[in-house]
């Protein structure tokens, strides 16, 4: 873990954590175990918000793949697509892009995520309208804004992501079923047509950045992914009934570790 790194890792307590999150899911590299659902045509390709809780797993490091958070399109030859990832060949860095026929954005920050205890918050904040080009693709962790960069190519103003291209197939937890994320992944959202702070989704108390209920809009292709439905891994509880279909994920990857349960600290 590199330095400033506020990793979260604290024992339940209803009374710390005024927002609970009973549940989260395990992704697994090995059985390539990801969700994905079919975009409609969104609020706005130019403007949206990921956020979501994530706890790695110990053989992250090991292995040599990209894992990615959440991504949508083909990686098929100038197809546009884009996402999150953290680059284990890289070790470990995390890494905001888009690509069309080059990089259309790329991000890949100083700071490497090698914790595999605790549980950290990632929030990737797009809104390519910006007149300054630093604030068009910002990424915060742990309710700090990252500002540190080995590669920072920041897209062209009112540029068009992959994100809500209509019958575009978004993912989480894997790109396009090539390579899938290893670790926990809790309380994961996506607001479409905003460009939401941080702290619409955490707080800091004590120091701590702990979870915070969202209650901003969602817009038309965003979602809320509990994990919190057997039946229904990927339901979408924002109301908006953008569900996910699960692969290679079944109820027994649904578990009890998460940011506020504190299990395995």
């Amino acid at each position: 873990m590199v330095a400033n790194e506020k990793w979260f890792s604290a024992s339940a307590s209803t009374g710390f954590y005024p927002h609970q999150i009973s549940q989260s899911l395990v992704f697994d590299n090995n059985t390539t175990s990801y969700l994905y659902r079919t975009q409609g045509t969104g609020s706005s390709q130019k403007t949206w918000t990921f956020s979501t809780w994530f706890k790695k797993s110990g053989k992250f490091m090991s292995s040599a793949n990209q894992n990615p958070v959440f991504f949508a399109g083909s990686q098929a030859g100038g197809t546009n697509h884009g996402g999150l990832l953290f680059d284990s060949s890289k070790a470990g860095d995390m890494r905001p892009f888009n690509y069309t026929n080059s990089f259309d954005f790329d991000l890949r920050t100083t700071a490497v995520f090698r914790d595999t205890n605790g549980w950290g918050h990632v929030v990737m904040r797009v809104d390519t309208t910006q007149s300054t080009s630093s604030d068009r693709v910002r990424l915060y962790f742990n309710g700090t804004q990252i500002t540190a960069f080995d590669t920072e190519s920041q897209p062209s103003q009112n540029f068009d992501t992959a994100f809500g291209i209509n019958s575009t197939v978004m993912y989480i937890g894997d790109s396009n079923g090539s390579t899938s994320f290893d670790g926990l992944l809790a309380e994961t959202i996506f607001t479409d047509g905003q460009s939401y702070a941080p702290t619409e989704f955490g707080e800091s108390v004590n120091n701590i950045w702990i979870p915070k209920n969202f209650s901003g809009s969602y817009g038309y292709n965003g979602f809320r992914l509990t994990y919190s439905n057997a039946s229904s891994i990927g339901a979408d509880s924002s109301g908006n009934g953008n569900d996910f279909t699960a692969s290679g994920l079944t109820s027994d990857h649904i578990t009890i570790d998460t940011p506020t349960n504190g299990v395995g600290s």
